[in-house]
């Protein structure tokens, strides 16, 4: 593929300004714990505190029979908009740090498949 500037056209922005662009994409960690606060808040939970490791074994098997649910439909037959929504939420069941939040987000996401889907 061709640049802008192998193709005739310039680009329309400056190498400053996209990377300040760039810059301001950042996240640091603040405004990561407000976003998974406000995520938190978007799914109906408290806020997220100190669970006992029992909880986390609970949540994470919790987790496992959504997975398995999830695993029951059609991936390929899903539209792509549902289908990349479904590997994001896939992602964060399996690898996200708040495992309550996680497992919200499939249980919400399992809800609209089945609305959609059946």
């Amino acid at each position: 593929m061709k640049s802008p500037e192998q193709m005739g056209e310039l680009p329309k922005q400056s190498k400053e300004e996209i990377m300040e662009e760039n810059e301001r994409k950042a996240t640091t960690p603040e405004k990561a714990a407000e976003m998974t606060r406000q995520r938190r808040k978007e799914y109906g939970l408290e806020e997220s505190g100190d669970i006992t490791p029992e909880k986390v074994k609970e949540i994470d098997a919790d987790i496992e029979k959504l997975l398995e649910s999830l695993y029951e439909y059609d991936y390929d037959g899903l539209t792509p908009e549902l289908q990349e929504e479904c590997y994001w939420v896939e992602q964060e069941a399996n690898v996200g740090k708040d495992r309550e939040l996680a497992k919200a987000v499939l249980e919400k996401f399992l809800n609209v498949l089945k609305e959609k889907i059946g």
